[in-house]
Formats: C-alpha cells, structure tokens, sequence
C-alpha cells in the first residue's frame, strides 16, 4: 500500500513538471482586502500575487508571510470583491530553496474547494501555479462542492477511534472537556513539521484537566508505532476506521477543538509552524469564557 502510494505521488508530481505551469513575481505586502490579517498575526513581512482563476468573479491569492520570526504562506479568496476565506497554509521542501504542494482551499464552512498545486522559489520569490479538476488538470479554477459533516457551531458528530493498546476511544468519553483533535498521518510533511509546536502546546495546558489531546492517524499500527519510536509526539495517539477516514477526509493535518457541550469551535485544515500558536490564542479564549 505505501509503494503504491509513493509510485501514485510520483505519477502526479511528474505530471506536474511536463505541464506548462503559470508562473509569477510576488508583490511586496498584503492587498487591501486581507489588511485586518495585520490586527492578529502582527506579520513582520509579507509578499503576495492574485492568481489568474479564469473567472472574474472569483480571485484567489497566494503569498509569503514572516511573523514571531517564522517564514510560511498564505491564501485568501475573494467573490465578487468580498474576502470570504483567508489561512496559512504549507508547502514542503522539493529541492534547495524550491517547495511545493497542493492546496486544499475550502471556503463556505468546507463545503467547497478549489484545489490548486503551487510551487515558490523563494530565490527568486516566483510563484508557479496549476489548477486542478475534479480529476484532472485544469484550465481554470475549479470550484468543487464537497460533504462535511464537521461544521463549526454544531455538534462533532459521533466517532470511535482504537488506542494504540487496542482499547476504544469514542468521543463521548470527552464529556465536559475541551478535547483537541489533530488529524494526521506519518508520510505528511506538514504535519511533522507543526509536531515541535503542539508538543510545547500539550506541556502549557497539562495542568488543565479540562482540555485533552487527542491525535488520530488512519496509519497501520506498525506504522504509526515505529513512526512514534522515532520521533516524539505528546498527543494521547489513536487509530482511525474507514468510518474515521469518511468523516476527516483524506486531506492532512485538520485540527479541531470540542467544547464540553460536544460542539465544534475551531477547525482548520493545512499544518504549519504556527499551528500552535492558532490553537494556543484559540484554547486561551474559550477557558476564559
């Protein structure tokens, strides 16, 4: 199954390369419609470009951003001249100063999605960029209407994950906590690369019984075993169903925070550096209330 997925990555990356991709210069700061980005992350600098959708009504924008000293990237959407998401998102490392990735972006409480594979060489600060369909490349963007079942004001609909002992996890076993749930898998990058920051996270509220971490994996349980045998990661550790799998997608990481009446009060897709730091102001605010 893991050379089938590596041979199937493959495949896609060198599809990736023989198409012609658009390429772009990145301007300098924020556009106008994502300013009040400025009043929360308090970014020391930032770089951005509007992609080319196809489609006047519809606007997507990619760029840089650096703040608390950590460089990552940004997208925001814009309908008819009105923001309606904005998120930092990843891209991994391809080669000496080239990274790269698809991106998931979801908008209208993640029931749809424009899928767009983006590469930045932060050499040149160029952005090359290709749209993708529902199965394919595409010309343009692609707006794609998906089910969630995970809403944000509404309750966390019911799941049951396995612990590594073999012992059964359901959600209702949370009751009256605050539980925060990464959904992650072993060959993603960004979510190896945001396991430094939920660490830290997981030492600054252990003295707070009322919040609790809980990671799920769909990985096989020798997998996600010797994975954790190599590197550190202080989330309580679960396993996933295909029932798991059908609820948080095939996209990783997600991140979400239950509130004790069961409902759900942050969700975030993509993985990052400053993950933590969007989960920390996020828990600070909901045990204040």
């Amino acid at each position: 199954m893991r050379i089938n997925t590596i041979i199937s990555c493959v495949f896609t990356l060198l599809s990736f390369m023989s198409f012609a991709q658009e390429k772009v210069q990145l301007n300098e700061g924020l556009p106008e419609p994502f300013q009040s980005v400025k009043s929360y992350l308090k970014p020391d600098d930032a770089s951005y470009k509007f992609l080319n959708t196809g489609n006047d009504s519809l606007q997507v924008a990619f760029g840089t951003i650096l703040y608390n000293g950590k460089n990552g990237y940004w997208s925001g959407i814009l309908i008819h001249d009105k923001p309606i998401m904005w998120s930092l998102v990843s891209l991994s490392p391809i080669s000496n100063q080239v990274y790269g990735d698809t991106l998931d972006l979801e908008f209208n409480d993640k029931s749809h999605v424009i899928k767009v594979y983006v590469t930045h060489n932060a050499v040149s600060n160029t952005v090359s960029y290709q749209w993708l369909g529902n199965t394919d490349i595409s010309d343009v963007a692609f707006v794609q209407s998906q089910s969630n079942s995970i809403i944000i004001g509404e309750k966390m609909p019911f799941f049951k994950v396995s612990g590594l002992d073999g012992s059964i996890i359901e959600l209702d076993d949370f009751q009256n906590s605050y539980l925060v749930i990464n959904w992650w898998a072993t060959q993603c990058r960004p979510c190896v690369v945001e396991m430094p920051g939920l660490n830290k996270l997981t030492e600054k509220y252990r003295d707070e019984p009322e919040v609790v971490f809980l990671a799920i994996s769909p990985d096989d349980k020798h997998v996600l075993k010797s994975f954790l045998g190599k590197r550190e990661f202080r989330y309580s550790q679960s396993i996933g169903s295909k029932e798991t799998i059908e609820l948080f997608g095939n996209s990783y990481p997600k991140h979400l925070i239950i509130n004790p009446d069961g409902k759900v009060v942050y969700f975030s897709s993509g993985g990052s550096e400053s993950t933590s730091d969007l989960l920390d102001s996020a828990l600070e605010e909901l045990l204040i209330e």
